[in-house]
């Protein structure tokens, strides 16, 4: 396990197999980063904005990404930013976290914030089409996995510390809430970012927990963890050529000097072989009628 560069709020790690590297962002920097297995730098795109994630799209060198509760385009090769999706207009909301499921629809969830308020909305979106909005009255709208066999989406809202089943259509991305699968006590930590292996097996980032933790969907059981130096964990992904490494997200948002002083690494990214693969990254179907 290595880390490598700090972050106040790092966040959406995703593994870009079209250009072997690993992608994440500094929400509060507004940075897209990017890092070949080949390179000790990353490189980065400024969004001008806070940037909640970055997505791949079926576009060559476009990638689709937040700045404050808006989406834009991303070229990957000249940095430009386009507007692609007004979001709210208050200015009392940012995007947080986004991914694509299996059909290439785009999902993100909004945050107050004033943490503490339940005003965050999760949507969905198909190609240039309007966004649906898909569950209401969030706190921290966060981790998102979908699983095709089982027709399953499991959801996280930080705020109320849980994580949550729903069945979901894949052909008109409809979601049914089923069950809660997991709860976290407070000295646990929040459920933050997830992401699910090759078994249908779910890893939940813990913020406040200084863990990562492999669930059981179907009972909710933990089944292995990986212990971190940072109490801070903010999300997963897998990556690498063979889907084998788990990606790790930390943050030292909101620490006291003393506590930054106590975790050296806080904010770095870290990576572990916990020994089961990945998924290949969904993309956006950017043109998707």
């Amino acid at each position: 396990m290595k880390a490598a560069g700090l972050h106040e709020l790092g966040e959406g790690p995703m593994w870009d197999d079209r250009r072997n590297a690993f992608r994440w962002v500094d929400i509060t920097a507004g940075l897209i980063h990017a890092l070949d297995e080949k390179s000790d730098c990353p490189r980065s795109i400024a969004t001008g904005g806070t940037c909640g994630f970055v997505v791949p799209t079926d576009a060559p060198d476009t990638l689709v990404a937040t700045h404050g509760a808006d989406l834009v385009l991303v070229d990957d090769a000249t940095g430009a930013i386009t507007p692609f999706q007004s979001g709210d207009a208050t200015g009392k909301l940012r995007c947080n976290d986004g991914k694509c499921d299996p059909t290439g629809r785009l999902w993100w969830g909004t945050m107050p914030y004033e943490w503490g308020e339940f005003t965050g909305t999760l949507y969905s979106k198909v190609g240039a089409l309007a966004p649906q909005s898909r569950i209401e009255r969030l706190g921290c709208s966060n981790g998102l996995a979908w699983h095709v066999a089982t027709g399953s989406f499991y959801f996280i809202d930080s705020l109320k510390r849980r994580l949550d089943r729903f069945d979901w259509d894949p052909t008109s991305g409809d979601i049914v809430f089923d069950r809660t699968i997991l709860s976290l006590a407070e000295e646990q930590g929040l459920p933050d970012g997830m992401c699910i292996d090759a078994e249908g097996m779910l890893w939940v980032a813990c913020w406040g927990g200084a863990c990562v933790r492999r669930i059981d969907p179907s009972s909710g059981a933990e089944l292995a963890r990986v212990d971190l130096p940072a109490t801070q964990v903010t999300s997963c992904a897998f990556g690498g050529p063979e889907l084998d490494t788990l990606y790790i997200t930390t943050a030292w948002s909101g620490m006291t000097d003393e506590e930054r002083a106590a975790q050296p690494l806080a904010g770095g990214i870290f990576y572990a072989k916990p020994g089961v693969r990945g998924l290949p990254v969904d993309r956006f179907r950017l043109n998707q009628p």
